[in-house]
């Protein structure tokens, strides 16, 4: 059977294999057993959200177009597998490259025509395209199932948490499967993806951690080091705290370790010019949505830190803006923002043990309230800090109704 001809095969059935092996593994896989979900139930929120994937592709990848990230990652892993086809040990030193500027004379001929294959984030995902393309044949279909998987077993592994909690199955389902910018941008081929699916084994993972999972910590911590590093400003501290809670300790002694550690923790930050990491970010979308749609107003070096620390906060809690009315789409998201903001003020009201032993849990609460100050800080455009905010809903919402059901 000739290359073009198993490429073809693949094309037309991987979609098929790979939906009924997810069909297999939801049926029979343990880690998809849950008390309050049938798996029935689980089976309708995966094709709810791959759904959502195949509109959000679209979207991205037809309607939208030029200049896209997920376009972009496809065409260039679309280069790298062509690679593969036609000389693989050169699409094996591509795929290992260091996206280092110095491209070997060999490689170049096949790179120069990459986008984004000079950023280690960038072409992480394209590495990971490239080699599913193998799988699928480059059958776009496939490669949305892969990152809905992703997704689903992040989320997934997040309601482990609360499977057995006293609360209701629509808040449990609807906070976590179903926040339509969650939805959105995190079933369409994104960073996003992957980055929920650490984030949900990790917390997943350190429930009952022995040295058997920690390798597989590992690989995840790397796998985000890779993507977008500052996300380990939030897991690693919630790893720590776990291992912390596995001794038993007094909570006068946690409360200690943890003020201590937190103090360490900052000192770690400022030695690797984090902060400085943050405003070259800034200051490189500002000059990208500038005189477009950036929302950026403050001069970081000619404002005080009052005023910097006012507008981030701003912007992590009501951007999208209501007000003006720019557009039906900015509206949804405004009012999708706003509901969210309330269901975190009412369950947060709730909660009747700020200052227990359940550190970890107001830790991710804590943590994920920074990360949108970050975020808010750091981007400027509605859309961007919607999406970057989009994959933490659903631990934070885990953690607010952990804590909401704690006595």
């Amino acid at each position: 059977m000739s290359v073009g001809a198993i490429v073809s095969f693949l094309y037309y059935a991987s979609p098929i294999f790979f939906a009924w092996l997810i069909h297999l593994i939801i049926d029979r896989s343990h880690f998809f057993h849950f008390t309050t979900l049938s798996r029935l139930k689980l089976k309708g929120l995966f094709v709810l959200q791959f759904i959502i994937g195949l509109i959000s592709a679209y979207y991205f990848m037809v309607i939208k177009g030029n200049n896209v990230d997920v376009l972009n990652y496809w065409n260039d892993a679309k280069i790298i597998y062509s690679v593969a086809l036609i000389n693989p040990m050169h699409f094996i030193e591509i795929f290992f490259w260091n996206s280092n500027p110095n491209i070997p004379e060999h490689l170049l001929f096949y790179l120069k025509n990459t986008n984004h294959c000079m950023l280690i984030s960038d072409f992480t995902m394209v590495r990971i395209q490239s080699l599913l393309m193998l799988l699928s044949g480059g059958q776009v279909i496939t490669h949305i199932l892969f990152f809905n998987v992703l997704t689903f077993t992040g989320i997934c592994a997040l309601y482990k948490s609360i499977d057995n909690i006293n609360t209701s199955i629509i808040w449990k389902v609807g906070l976590l499967f179903m926040i339509p910018s969650t939805m959105f941008w995190t079933n369409a081929m994104h960073k996003e993806s992957v980055l929920l699916f650490a984030i949900g084994m990790t917390s997943y993972s350190i429930e009952k951690i022995d040295w058997k999972k920690v390798f597989f910590i590992i690989a995840i911590l790397l796998l985000v080091y890779a993507i977008r590093w500052p996300v380990l400003i939030l897991i690693i501290p919630i790893i720590l705290l776990s291992v912390l809670s596995t001794f038993n300790l007094s909570n006068w002694l946690n409360k200690c370790l943890t003020i201590f550690g937190t103090i360490l923790g900052m000192i770690v930050l400022l030695y690797f010019n984090v902060l400085e990491y943050f405003i070259i970010k800034r200051q490189a979308f500002i000059d990208y949505y500038f005189g477009s749609t950036g929302i950026i107003k403050l001069d970081y070096f000619n404002s005080s830190i009052y005023d910097l620390i006012k507008e981030s906060l701003e912007h992590a809690l009501f951007v999208p803006f209501i007000w003006p009315l720019d557009s039906l789409k900015i509206f949804i998201l405004a009012v999708e923002n706003l509901l969210l903001l309330a269901f975190i003020i009412y369950f947060s009201s709730l909660i009747k043990r700020l200052f227990s032993d359940y550190l970890v849990y107001q830790f991710i609460i804590l943590g994920t309230l920074i990360t949108f100050i970050i975020i808010g800080f750091v981007v400027d455009n509605e859309i961007a800090i919607v999406r970057y905010k989009s994959m933490f809903y659903p631990i934070l919402f885990m953690a607010l109704l952990r804590l909401r059901c704690t006595k």
